[in-house]
C-alpha cells in the first residue's frame, strides 16, 4: 500500500496517523482542549519572576500553553527567567504560535471549539510584555508564519490550501490563497518573504510558492520527498531554514530528516538527501544552529535528542554519543541567537529544559536549568529579538 494514492484502502489506524492528532502530543492536547474550551480555569502556573539586570537581554522567548496563556523569557547572565509581568491570557487555547521576525508580533492558531479556530494577534511590548489584538476566522487553521514584510500565512486544512494575510496597522487582510497539498500541517517564509513553504503530511511533499509584496502568492513547485527501498511513507510534519536560506530542513513523523539546496532565484527545491533517524521517532521539531553547520531534531513520541553535522551538499551525519538523552512529549525546541543554548519545551512536566550547545563540535550537553513553561501543556517556542 502507497499513501501518495488517495484511492487506496486504508486501515482504521492508518487513517488515525493520518488525522490531524496523530502524535501522542497532539492527542493529549487535543483532548485537553476539549476540556480547556469548555470551561477554563485560566492556570498561570509560572515560578516566581525574577529581576532582570540593568542591560536587557538579546532574546525574548515565548511559549504557549494550553491553559491560554503565553509566558515571556529572557536570557539573563546566560539563563532563562520569567519576564515580569509575563503569562499573558489569551481568548481560547492555542494549538500553534508563530513570531514576527521584526518583533512586533506573536500569530496564536485558537481553538473556539472541535470545528472552529481562529487566527490571533498578540502585540508584542517594549520590555517583552504581551498584549491580545486583532483576530480572525480561519476554522481550518493549523499553523502560521510571518514574513519580515507584514505578511502571515495560514496553512487550512479544511479547504487544503495557504491563505496569506497583509497586517495593517495591527489587523490581518486576506491578500490570496493557493491550494496547498493534502493535510497541510506546516508553512515557513524565506527570509526576504518572496518564497514560501507548505509541509503536506499526507501528500508526503512539499509545496514551494512565490509571493509578491502585496501577498499574492502563487504556486513554483511540488517536491515529492524522496522514499528509501522499502518505505511506503514521509508523513512531513515541521519546516526549518538554516540562516543562509540556502537549506530546507524537513521531519517527519515516522524519523526521516530531509535536507534540500533553495535556489536563490526561485526558491525551488533540489538536491535532496534522506536520513533515517530512527525508525518510528515522532520528529516533530527541526531546527539549525545560527551557523547552518548543526541541524537538532527531537522525537517527540519516545524521547532523545538527535544532533547531525551538515555536509556542503547537505547530507548529514550524527555527531558522537547523539541521541542526548530527552523527556518524551518534547513540544518544541528554539536555540539563542547566540547559538550556545536549546531550550527544549518538555509538554508531559509543562516546563523547558536548557541544554548548552559547544560551538566547536556541535554536541549538546544537558543541564539542571529548568524553568516553568508558565502554564499546563506547553507547545511551541519562539525567539525574537530584544526590545
Amino acid at each position: 500500500m502507497h499513501w501518495r494514492s488517495k484511492t487506496s484502502a486504508v486501515g482504521l489506524e492508518e487513517c488515525f496517523l493520518r488525522g490531524k492528532y496523530g502524535s501522542i502530543t497532539a492527542r493529549i492536547r487535543f483532548l485537553a482542549v476539549l476540556i480547556v474550551a469548555a470551561a477554563v480555569t485560566g492556570c498561570s502556573g509560572g515560578g516566581s519572576p525574577v529581576s532582570p539586570p540593568p542591560q536587557g537581554a538579546p532574546d525574548f522567548f515565548f511559549v504557549e500553553n494550553l491553559s491560554q496563556t503565553i509566558a515571556g523569557f529572557d536570557e539573563q547572565s546566560g539563563h532563562l527567567a520569567v519576564i515580569p509581568g509575563s503569562g499573558t491570557e489569551i481568548p481560547f487555547p492555542p494549538s500553534s504560535l508563530a513570531a514576527d521576525p521584526q518583533g512586533q508580533f506573536l500569530g496564536v492558531v485558537e481553538i473556539q471549539d472541535i470545528n472552529t479556530r481562529q487566527l490571533q494577534l498578540v502585540a508584542i511590548q517594549a520590555g517583552g510584555t504581551l498584549q491580545p489584538g486583532a483576530h480572525v476566522s480561519v476554522p481550518g487553521a493549523v499553523a502560521l508564519a510571518f514574513s519580515g514584510n507584514s505578511l502571515l500565512a495560514v496553512v487550512d486544512q479544511n479547504d487544503e490550501q495557504v491563505e496569506v494575510f497583509s497586517i495593517q496597522n495591527g489587523t490581518p487582510t486576506l491578500a490570496s490563497s493557493a491550494p496547498a497539498g493534502p493535510l497541510p500541517v506546516d508553512v515557513l517564509f524565506s527570509a526576504d518573504g518572496k518564497k514560501l513553504y507548505v509541509a503536506n503530511k499526507f501528500g508526503d511533499s512539499i509545496s514551494v510558492y512565490s509571493v509578491t509584496a502585496n501577498g499574492t502568492v502563487q504556486p513554483v513547485q511540488t517536491l515529492q520527498l524522496p522514499l528509501a527501498p522499502g518505505q511506503i511513507i514521509a508523513p512531513v510534519v515541521r519546516l526549518r531554514l538554516n540562516p543562509s536560506g540556502d537549506r530546507l530542513a524537513a521531519t517527519t513523523g515516522m524519523g526521516q530528516l530531509y535536507v534540500s539546496q533553495v535556489s536563490p532565484t526561485d526558491g525551488t527545491l533540489s538536491g535532496t538527501q534522506e536520513t533515517i533517524v530512527a525508525n518510528g521517532a515522532n520528529l516533530e521539531e527541526v531546527i539549525f544552529d545560527p551557523s547552518g553547520r548543526n541541524i537538532y531534531t527531537g522525537d517527540q513520541d519516545n524521547g532523545g535528542l538527535y544532533e547531525f553535522a551538515v555536509a556542503a551538499d547537505g547530507g548529514t551525519a550524527p555527531l558522537s554519543g547523539s541521541p542526548v538523552p530527552a523527556m518524551p512529549l518534547l513540544t518544541g525546541m528554539v536555540m539563542n541567537s547566540a547559538g550556545d543554548r536549546l531550550y527544549v519545551v518538555n509538554g508531559a512536566n509543562s516546563e523547558i529544559v536548557t541544554y548548552l550547545r559547544d560551538s566547536t563540535s556541535g554536541k549538546l550537553t544537558a543541564t539542571a536549568e529548568v524553568v516553568s513553561s508558565g502554564g499546563f501543556l506547553p507547545g511551541r517556542i519562539v525567539r525574537v529579538a530584544a526590545h
